[in-house]
């Protein structure tokens, strides 16, 4: 009986030991999994939802404020588990299979604490990290608690070492994500935003290198009333306009005298008060914008000194082109005035999958619009690229590649080029 006892017992124990080992495993993948989904969380996500009071993503916050302390915390634990977990295998596998047992509870350990605590609950939290951030927040922050003291002593010991290598870690902000990077993900997140917000948020951080050039009507476009003119035509011009200001010069584009606001035109009108005594009293003064300034810096100045529009001109004076704070909405947004555009940015579809595209058609427009990679570092518009591309304008047809996309020159004059066909070049995907 006493050895049945003692055999009961012996059986008993072994699978209390069994049982811890298992619990043991587990631990061993609450902690490695806990440490993938802390450090692999989107933290700005997690600021938005810690502003929105949830209190999981606040606690995540507070354990990654000190990471030195979560990580030491995490490994403690984790070593912990797995140090013990060996050392009760090895004693139940040798009570069971004899000194044998020692190289067999090493193989199967390895290859249990591989699967279940590493791989498994890793791959997990990467794959959704602030869903296994929260869920293991408040467990992380009482065991932190409990276990302060011996993350303090290791901490110290581990600091002290990092900082005789000049790693400090105290006082270490947050990287601030550069432009670059946010233009990365927003395209990264393409799934999650329509392709309308994908396109204003790209178009708001381009306007930190864009300049007024890139945004402005051309000189050619610009919409203006000449006083010089006989009054007929001055009606006609404030008839057909679709512009809330109006550019007033005296002949010539670059003798501007002033800036006429539609709405009180429409007043003039209504109290029959309009004629050119009437229609130059009501002029506001011209703005003028040196070529080259960054459109973010101009429309500060748009906002500080509470005007609209101005002209760029080029180091001579003369006018480049017209500027308004319409013209960089449009950049954001997108064209709001379609009925000023013309055939969708001066490009038409043909049949055979070419595209008969002005040779006016703003290249940043088109690549857009198109998903074309034409150059547009240099030239705003394609005849201006196709003209610098050749060195020449081209008097008979040509062709040339630039970026993705063929160009033939269809139509031209011997000052510019009119119209081009353009083709996309095939993808041609590689065969396995």
């Amino acid at each position: 009986m006493g050895l049945d006892v003692g055999g009961g017992m012996i059986e008993f124990s072994s699978w209390v030991l069994m049982g811890l080992v298992c619990l043991l495993i587990v631990l061993s993948g609450f902690f490695s999994g806990s440490e993938t989904g802390m450090m692999a969380v989107n933290r700005y996500r997690l600021q938005h939802r810690a502003r929105t009071s949830d209190l999981n993503a606040q606690r995540v916050i507070n354990l990654l404020s000190r990471p030195d302390r979560l990580l030491g915390m995490i490994l403690i634990g984790n070593t912990f588990a797995n140090i013990l977990a060996s050392s009760l295998m090895t004693i139940l596998s040798v009570r069971l299979l004899g000194p044998v047992g020692v190289l067999v509870s090493t193989v199967l350990l390895t290859f249990v604490v591989l699967i279940f605590a590493e791989v498994m609950p890793k791959t997990v939290a990467a794959l959704y990290p602030e869903r296994i951030a929260c869920w293991v927040a408040r467990p992380l922050s009482v065991l932190l608690k409990l276990m302060r003291p011996f993350v303090y002593l290791i901490n110290c010991f581990a600091n002290g070492m990092l900082g005789i290598l000049g790693v400090h870690v105290e006082g270490r902000k947050q990287e601030r994500l550069s432009r670059d990077e946010l233009r990365g993900m927003i395209h990264g997140d393409s799934s999650q935003l329509s392709q309308q917000d994908q396109s204003m948020l790209l178009g708001v951080l381009d306007l930190e290198r864009m300049t007024v050039n890139d945004a402005m009507l051309p000189r050619h476009q610009i919409e203006y009333i000449d006083v010089l003119k006989p009054w007929s035509d001055v009606l006609k011009t404030l008839k057909t306009t679709l512009r809330t200001y109006l550019l007033v010069v005296q002949g010539d584009l670059n003798r501007p005298i002033g800036v006429l606001p539609m709405r009180r035109v429409i007043q003039a009108v209504l109290m029959g008060q309009l004629n050119k005594q009437k229609l130059l009293t009501l002029l506001k003064p011209v703005h003028f914008i040196p070529e080259g300034v960054l459109v973010g810096r101009q429309l500060e100045r748009f906002r500080a000194r509470r005007y609209r529009m101005g002209l760029v001109t080029d180091e001579y004076g003369d006018v480049l082109g017209l500027l308004s704070l319409e013209d960089i909405v449009d950049e954001i947004i997108g064209e709001m005035l379609q009925e000023h555009v013309s055939n969708d940015w001066g490009v038409m579809r043909q049949s055979d999958g070419g595209f008969r595209v002005s040779g006016e058609a703003n290249i940043r427009e088109l690549n857009r619009n198109f998903g074309w990679n034409l150059p547009d570092s240099g030239p705003n518009t394609l005849n201006g690229l196709i003209i610098e591309s050749l060195e020449t304008i081209p008097d008979s047809r040509v062709c040339l590649r630039l970026g993705d996309v063929y160009i033939e020159v269809v139509e031209w004059q011997e000052h510019k080029i009119d119209y081009v066909m353009i083709r996309p070049i095939p993808r041609i995907e590689s065969v396995q």
